[in-house]
Protein backbone atom coordinates (compact mmCIF):
# COMPACT_ATOMS: atom_id res chain seq x y z
CA UNK A 1 0.00 0.00 0.00
CA UNK A 2 1.07 3.25 -0.47
CA UNK A 3 0.37 6.52 1.49
CA UNK A 4 0.87 10.18 0.36
CA UNK A 5 1.79 11.87 3.33
CA UNK A 6 1.66 15.70 3.65
CA UNK A 7 2.83 17.86 6.75
CA UNK A 8 3.80 21.37 8.16
CA UNK A 9 6.33 20.11 10.00
CA UNK A 10 8.52 17.50 9.90
CA UNK A 11 11.96 16.61 11.05
CA UNK A 12 14.68 18.45 12.43
CA UNK A 13 11.48 20.80 13.67
CA UNK A 14 10.59 18.68 17.01
CA UNK A 15 7.03 18.77 18.01
CA UNK A 16 4.11 15.79 19.42
CA UNK A 17 3.23 16.01 15.43
CA UNK A 18 6.30 15.16 14.45
CA UNK A 19 7.28 12.15 16.68
CA UNK A 20 3.42 10.94 15.51
CA UNK A 21 4.64 10.66 12.21
CA UNK A 22 8.05 9.43 12.79
CA UNK A 23 6.04 6.77 14.94
CA UNK A 24 3.39 5.85 12.29
CA UNK A 25 6.27 6.08 9.19
CA UNK A 26 8.25 3.44 11.29
CA UNK A 27 6.02 0.97 12.60
CA UNK A 28 3.37 0.65 9.39
CA UNK A 29 6.87 0.67 6.99
CA UNK A 30 7.71 -2.92 9.14
CA UNK A 31 3.98 -3.71 7.69
CA UNK A 32 4.90 -3.09 3.76
CA UNK A 33 3.45 0.17 3.64
CA UNK A 34 5.42 2.62 1.82
CA UNK A 35 5.10 6.48 2.35
CA UNK A 36 5.89 9.26 0.53
CA UNK A 37 6.03 12.87 2.27
CA UNK A 38 5.95 16.30 1.26
CA UNK A 39 6.76 18.36 4.02
CA UNK A 40 8.78 22.09 4.52
CA UNK A 41 12.74 22.08 3.89
CA UNK A 42 14.29 23.30 6.78
CA UNK A 43 17.92 25.28 6.51
CA UNK A 44 20.72 22.79 5.95
CA UNK A 45 18.90 19.51 5.43
CA UNK A 46 18.44 17.68 2.70
CA UNK A 47 17.05 13.73 1.85
CA UNK A 48 18.81 11.60 -0.48
CA UNK A 49 15.80 9.84 -0.53
CA UNK A 50 12.97 9.85 -2.87
CA UNK A 51 10.34 9.20 -0.80
CA UNK A 52 10.67 13.24 0.45
CA UNK A 53 10.34 15.93 -1.14
CA UNK A 54 10.73 19.14 0.89
CA UNK A 55 9.21 22.18 -0.37
CA UNK A 56 10.49 25.24 -0.27
CA UNK A 57 9.50 27.35 3.15
CA UNK A 58 10.22 30.72 5.06
CA UNK A 59 10.51 30.99 8.47
CA UNK A 60 7.06 31.84 10.53
CA UNK A 61 7.32 35.75 12.07
CA UNK A 62 6.57 35.07 15.41
CA UNK A 63 8.29 31.53 16.08
CA UNK A 64 11.09 31.20 13.13
CA UNK A 65 12.14 27.76 13.88
CA UNK A 66 8.64 26.56 12.38
CA UNK A 67 9.23 27.02 8.61
CA UNK A 68 6.00 27.44 6.27
CA UNK A 69 6.03 25.64 3.03
CA UNK A 70 4.81 27.51 0.08
CA UNK A 71 1.48 25.86 -1.55
CA UNK A 72 2.71 24.45 -4.92
CA UNK A 73 5.96 24.72 -6.51
CA UNK A 74 6.93 23.09 -10.12
CA UNK A 75 9.50 20.55 -8.96
CA UNK A 76 6.49 19.53 -6.68
CA UNK A 77 4.16 18.86 -9.41
CA UNK A 78 7.06 17.03 -10.91
CA UNK A 79 7.50 14.73 -7.96
CA UNK A 80 3.91 13.99 -7.78
CA UNK A 81 3.22 12.53 -11.08
CA UNK A 82 5.99 10.30 -10.13
CA UNK A 83 4.31 8.96 -6.93
CA UNK A 84 1.83 6.45 -6.60
CA UNK A 85 -0.57 6.67 -3.74
CA UNK A 86 -3.61 4.46 -2.50
CA UNK A 87 -4.85 7.02 0.33
CA UNK A 88 -3.57 10.86 0.52
CA UNK A 89 -2.70 11.18 4.46
CA UNK A 90 -2.45 15.11 5.84
CA UNK A 91 -1.55 16.01 9.13
CA UNK A 92 -2.29 19.83 9.01
CA UNK A 93 -5.32 21.57 8.01
CA UNK A 94 -3.90 24.61 6.31
CA UNK A 95 -0.91 24.66 3.76
CA UNK A 96 0.29 20.69 3.03
CA UNK A 97 -3.29 20.00 4.44
CA UNK A 98 -5.14 21.88 1.27
CA UNK A 99 -2.56 20.71 -1.11
CA UNK A 100 -2.99 17.63 -0.13
CA UNK A 101 -6.84 17.49 -0.35
CA UNK A 102 -6.49 19.19 -3.57
CA UNK A 103 -3.85 16.14 -4.90
CA UNK A 104 -6.30 13.69 -3.44
CA UNK A 105 -9.30 15.25 -5.29
CA UNK A 106 -7.09 15.22 -8.36
CA UNK A 107 -6.19 11.43 -8.09
CA UNK A 108 -9.78 10.44 -7.53
CA UNK A 109 -8.32 8.88 -4.02
CA UNK A 110 -9.78 9.05 -0.69
CA UNK A 111 -8.11 11.95 1.80
CA UNK A 112 -7.14 11.16 5.82
CA UNK A 113 -6.96 13.99 8.46
CA UNK A 114 -5.41 13.42 11.73
CA UNK A 115 -6.86 16.64 13.83
CA UNK A 116 -3.55 16.56 15.79
CA UNK A 117 -4.09 19.45 18.11
CA UNK A 118 -6.59 22.61 19.39
CA UNK A 119 -5.25 24.55 16.28
CA UNK A 120 -7.37 28.00 17.94
CA UNK A 121 -4.90 27.59 20.83
CA UNK A 122 -2.22 28.77 18.79
CA UNK A 123 -3.70 32.08 17.75
CA UNK A 124 -1.35 33.83 19.63
CA UNK A 125 1.51 33.28 16.91
CA UNK A 126 -0.31 35.34 14.39
CA UNK A 127 1.00 38.74 14.54
CA UNK A 128 -0.89 41.39 15.75
CA UNK A 129 -4.49 39.79 15.57
CA UNK A 130 -3.45 36.88 17.72
CA UNK A 131 -5.81 35.29 19.87
CA UNK A 132 -8.97 37.14 18.56
CA UNK A 133 -8.31 34.54 15.88
CA UNK A 134 -8.72 31.33 18.07
CA UNK A 135 -12.72 31.12 17.87
CA UNK A 136 -11.93 31.46 13.48
CA UNK A 137 -8.95 28.99 13.11
CA UNK A 138 -10.97 26.58 15.04
CA UNK A 139 -14.23 27.20 12.81
CA UNK A 140 -11.58 27.00 9.67
CA UNK A 141 -10.48 23.61 10.96
CA UNK A 142 -13.16 22.27 11.27
CA UNK A 143 -14.85 22.96 8.34
CA UNK A 144 -11.66 21.19 6.33
CA UNK A 145 -11.92 18.17 8.54
CA UNK A 146 -15.58 18.04 7.23
CA UNK A 147 -14.32 18.34 3.83
CA UNK A 148 -11.79 15.22 3.91
CA UNK A 149 -13.18 11.31 3.50
CA UNK A 150 -11.83 10.41 7.34
CA UNK A 151 -10.52 12.20 9.94
CA UNK A 152 -8.47 10.88 12.94
CA UNK A 153 -8.46 11.67 16.88
CA UNK A 154 -6.29 10.93 19.21
CA UNK A 155 -8.17 10.84 22.08
CA UNK A 156 -12.21 10.29 22.55
CA UNK A 157 -12.21 13.59 24.78
CA UNK A 158 -11.43 15.30 20.79
CA UNK A 159 -13.68 13.09 19.25
CA UNK A 160 -16.54 13.99 21.12
CA UNK A 161 -16.28 17.75 21.01
CA UNK A 162 -15.46 17.18 16.92
CA UNK A 163 -18.76 15.57 17.05
CA UNK A 164 -20.32 18.07 18.15
CA UNK A 165 -19.55 20.58 15.72
CA UNK A 166 -20.69 17.51 12.96
CA UNK A 167 -17.48 15.78 12.49
CA UNK A 168 -16.91 12.01 13.09
CA UNK A 169 -13.53 10.74 14.01
CA UNK A 170 -12.12 7.65 14.49
CA UNK A 171 -9.96 7.67 17.61
CA UNK A 172 -6.36 5.88 17.02
CA UNK A 173 -4.63 7.85 20.03
CA UNK A 174 -0.44 8.08 19.07
CA UNK A 175 1.70 5.36 19.86
CA UNK A 176 5.13 4.83 21.82
CA UNK A 177 7.60 2.79 21.15
CA UNK A 178 9.28 1.85 24.27
CA UNK A 179 12.58 0.54 22.59
CA UNK A 180 12.89 4.17 21.90
CA UNK A 181 12.82 5.58 25.46
CA UNK A 182 13.59 2.87 28.13
CA UNK A 183 16.92 1.24 29.04
CA UNK A 184 19.12 4.86 29.57
CA UNK A 185 21.84 5.57 31.80
CA UNK A 186 19.96 7.47 34.36
CA UNK A 187 23.20 7.09 36.74
CA UNK A 188 25.00 9.06 34.41
CA UNK A 189 23.06 11.95 33.32
CA UNK A 190 22.46 12.06 36.84
CA UNK A 191 26.28 13.02 37.53
CA UNK A 192 26.75 15.26 34.56
CA UNK A 193 23.92 17.70 35.99
CA UNK A 194 25.47 17.28 39.91
CA UNK A 195 22.83 15.25 41.14
CA UNK A 196 22.74 12.21 44.07
CA UNK A 197 20.91 9.24 43.77
CA UNK A 198 19.12 10.40 46.72
CA UNK A 199 17.56 13.69 45.15
CA UNK A 200 14.33 14.12 43.62
CA UNK A 201 14.27 14.88 40.02
CA UNK A 202 11.42 15.90 37.91
CA UNK A 203 11.39 16.56 33.82
CA UNK A 204 8.93 17.96 31.36
CA UNK A 205 9.43 16.83 27.58
CA UNK A 206 8.29 19.18 24.75
CA UNK A 207 8.64 22.44 22.77
CA UNK A 208 9.23 25.50 25.29
CA UNK A 209 6.30 27.73 24.21
CA UNK A 210 3.41 29.73 25.81
CA UNK A 211 1.08 26.97 25.45
CA UNK A 212 3.07 24.61 27.16
CA UNK A 213 2.16 26.73 30.72
CA UNK A 214 5.36 26.35 32.10
CA UNK A 215 5.25 29.45 33.40
CA UNK A 216 2.59 27.92 35.97
CA UNK A 217 5.42 24.83 36.93
CA UNK A 218 7.89 27.18 37.75
CA UNK A 219 5.33 29.67 39.85
CA UNK A 220 4.24 26.35 41.47
CA UNK A 221 7.55 25.50 42.30
CA UNK A 222 8.27 28.71 43.79
CA UNK A 223 5.72 28.09 46.59
CA UNK A 224 8.08 25.27 47.77
CA UNK A 225 10.85 24.92 50.46
CA UNK A 226 13.97 23.69 49.07
CA UNK A 227 13.42 20.31 51.37
CA UNK A 228 9.94 19.98 49.10
CA UNK A 229 10.93 20.99 45.64
CA UNK A 230 12.80 18.56 43.13
CA UNK A 231 15.15 19.48 40.69
CA UNK A 232 13.10 20.07 37.31
CA UNK A 233 14.77 19.50 34.23
CA UNK A 234 13.71 20.70 31.19
CA UNK A 235 14.26 19.30 27.85
CA UNK A 236 13.35 20.94 24.60
CA UNK A 237 13.56 24.33 23.23
CA UNK A 238 11.11 26.73 21.84
CA UNK A 239 10.47 30.88 22.01
CA UNK A 240 9.81 30.08 25.54
CA UNK A 241 12.92 29.36 26.55
CA UNK A 242 14.49 33.41 27.47
CA UNK A 243 10.88 34.21 29.16
CA UNK A 244 11.33 31.46 31.29
CA UNK A 245 14.99 31.48 32.36
CA UNK A 246 14.29 34.95 33.39
CA UNK A 247 10.94 33.91 35.18
CA UNK A 248 12.83 31.33 37.50
CA UNK A 249 15.59 33.91 38.28
CA UNK A 250 13.16 36.33 39.27
CA UNK A 251 11.33 33.71 41.71
CA UNK A 252 14.76 32.39 43.24
CA UNK A 253 14.76 28.78 42.12
CA UNK A 254 16.90 29.01 39.06
CA UNK A 255 19.26 26.67 40.93
CA UNK A 256 16.37 24.23 41.10
CA UNK A 257 15.58 24.67 37.13
CA UNK A 258 17.88 23.20 34.11
CA UNK A 259 17.42 23.37 30.47
CA UNK A 260 18.91 20.70 28.94
CA UNK A 261 17.88 21.45 25.70
CA UNK A 262 16.19 19.15 22.99
CA UNK A 263 17.40 15.41 23.45
CA UNK A 264 17.30 12.53 21.13
CA UNK A 265 18.13 8.64 20.99
CA UNK A 266 20.93 7.71 23.33
CA UNK A 267 20.23 11.10 25.62
CA UNK A 268 16.96 11.20 25.68
CA UNK A 269 16.85 7.49 27.09
CA UNK A 270 19.37 8.72 29.90
CA UNK A 271 16.86 11.84 30.97
CA UNK A 272 13.91 9.39 31.63
CA UNK A 273 15.94 6.79 33.40
CA UNK A 274 17.56 9.63 35.64
CA UNK A 275 14.04 10.83 36.38
CA UNK A 276 11.56 9.88 39.04
CA UNK A 277 8.74 11.54 37.59
CA UNK A 278 7.03 13.99 35.08
CA UNK A 279 5.45 17.17 35.07
CA UNK A 280 3.25 18.92 32.83
CA UNK A 281 0.76 21.57 33.11
CA UNK A 282 -0.80 22.21 29.25
CA UNK A 283 -4.01 22.79 28.69
CA UNK A 284 -4.08 22.53 25.03
CA UNK A 285 -3.48 18.71 24.41
CA UNK A 286 -5.40 16.64 22.17
CA UNK A 287 -3.90 13.20 24.02
CA UNK A 288 -0.71 14.01 25.97
CA UNK A 289 1.60 11.79 24.19
CA UNK A 290 4.87 13.27 26.05
CA UNK A 291 3.16 12.27 29.50
CA UNK A 292 2.31 9.03 27.67
CA UNK A 293 6.00 8.51 26.82
CA UNK A 294 6.48 9.42 30.09
CA UNK A 295 4.24 6.41 31.96
CA UNK A 296 5.96 4.19 29.42
CA UNK A 297 9.35 4.87 31.04
CA UNK A 298 7.80 4.11 34.73
CA UNK A 299 7.44 7.73 35.39
CA UNK A 300 4.48 8.73 37.13
CA UNK A 301 3.09 12.23 36.48
CA UNK A 302 1.75 15.18 37.89
CA UNK A 303 -0.19 16.73 35.35
CA UNK A 304 -2.99 19.62 35.12
CA UNK A 305 -6.87 18.23 35.30
CA UNK A 306 -7.24 19.28 31.36
CA UNK A 307 -8.60 18.16 28.07
CA UNK A 308 -6.14 15.35 26.73
CA UNK A 309 -4.04 15.01 29.46
CA UNK A 310 -7.37 13.27 32.00
CA UNK A 311 -7.75 10.40 29.23
CA UNK A 312 -3.69 9.79 30.17
CA UNK A 313 -3.19 10.36 33.72
CA UNK A 314 -5.65 8.37 36.26
CA UNK A 315 -5.49 10.02 39.64
CA UNK A 316 -3.66 7.92 42.30
CA UNK A 317 -3.19 5.05 39.61
CA UNK A 318 -0.10 6.38 37.30
CA UNK A 319 -0.16 9.65 38.27
CA UNK A 320 -1.73 12.70 40.26
CA UNK A 321 -4.11 14.72 38.67
CA UNK A 322 -5.22 18.27 40.39
CA UNK A 323 -6.63 21.48 39.24
CA UNK A 324 -5.20 24.46 37.61
CA UNK A 325 -4.29 26.20 40.45
CA UNK A 326 -0.94 26.90 41.19
CA UNK A 327 -0.85 25.58 45.11
CA UNK A 328 -2.73 22.28 44.23
CA UNK A 329 0.18 21.61 41.66
CA UNK A 330 2.78 22.73 44.06
CA UNK A 331 1.05 20.21 46.52
CA UNK A 332 1.08 17.41 43.90
CA UNK A 333 5.05 18.22 43.66
CA UNK A 334 5.59 18.03 46.97
CA UNK A 335 3.97 14.68 47.89
CA UNK A 336 5.59 13.12 44.55
CA UNK A 337 8.59 14.10 45.93
CA UNK A 338 8.76 13.05 49.32
CA UNK A 339 6.27 9.99 49.20
CA UNK A 340 9.37 7.14 47.70
CA UNK A 341 6.19 4.93 48.72
CA UNK A 342 3.02 6.63 46.55
CA UNK A 343 5.90 7.10 43.65
CA UNK A 344 6.76 3.92 43.57
CA UNK A 345 2.77 2.44 43.69
CA UNK A 346 2.35 5.32 40.71
CA UNK A 347 5.46 4.03 38.73
CA UNK A 348 3.96 0.34 39.02
CA UNK A 349 0.33 1.91 37.49
CA UNK A 350 2.25 3.83 34.81
CA UNK A 351 4.21 0.74 33.35
CA UNK A 352 0.67 -1.53 33.65
CA UNK A 353 -1.13 1.64 31.95
CA UNK A 354 1.21 2.07 29.08
CA UNK A 355 -0.06 -0.44 26.84
CA UNK A 356 -2.41 1.28 26.13
CA UNK A 357 -0.14 3.75 23.97
CA UNK A 358 1.57 0.40 21.94
CA UNK A 359 3.00 1.84 18.85
CA UNK A 360 2.00 -1.57 17.15
CA UNK A 361 -1.57 -1.52 18.46
CA UNK A 362 -1.83 1.92 17.13
CA UNK A 363 -0.29 1.00 13.73
CA UNK A 364 -3.02 -1.70 13.36
CA UNK A 365 -5.54 0.52 13.79
CA UNK A 366 -4.30 2.64 10.94
CA UNK A 367 -3.31 0.10 8.88
CA UNK A 368 -7.16 -1.17 9.25
CA UNK A 369 -8.63 1.94 8.07
CA UNK A 370 -6.29 2.57 5.26
CA UNK A 371 -7.25 -0.92 3.64
CA UNK A 372 -10.99 0.21 4.35
CA UNK A 373 -10.49 3.68 2.73
CA UNK A 374 -8.30 2.11 -0.05
CA UNK A 375 -10.90 -0.35 -1.07
CA UNK A 376 -13.98 1.61 -0.29
CA UNK A 377 -15.76 3.65 -3.54
CA UNK A 378 -16.94 6.15 -4.22
CA UNK A 379 -15.04 8.45 -1.96
CA UNK A 380 -17.78 11.32 -1.56
CA UNK A 381 -18.99 10.67 1.55
CA UNK A 382 -17.43 10.07 5.02
CA UNK A 383 -16.56 6.80 6.24
CA UNK A 384 -17.41 5.21 9.03
CA UNK A 385 -15.67 2.87 11.09
CA UNK A 386 -15.45 1.35 14.65
CA UNK A 387 -11.59 0.25 15.92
Amino acid sequence: MNILLFSDSYLPYVSGVVRSIEMMVETLSEKEVRFFLVVPAYPGTYDVERTHYRVASFAAPTAPAFRIPFFDTPGLRRWLRQIPADVVHVHSPFVTGLRGLREARRRSIPCLFTYHTRYGAYAHYVPMLGRSLSKPIDDYARAFARRVDAVVAPSRELADQLAEAGVAAVVIPTGVRAEHLQGGAGELFRRKFHLSANQAVAISVGRLAKEKHLDFVLRALAHLGPEQRPVLLLAGEGPARGPLQQLALRLGIEASVHFVGTLQGEALRDLYAAADFFVTASLTETQGLSAAEALTCGLPVVAVDAPGLRETVENGVNGLLVSNDENHFATAIATMTKDRTLRQRLADGARTSAVRWSAERSASLLLELYEQLANSTPFSHRLLFTP
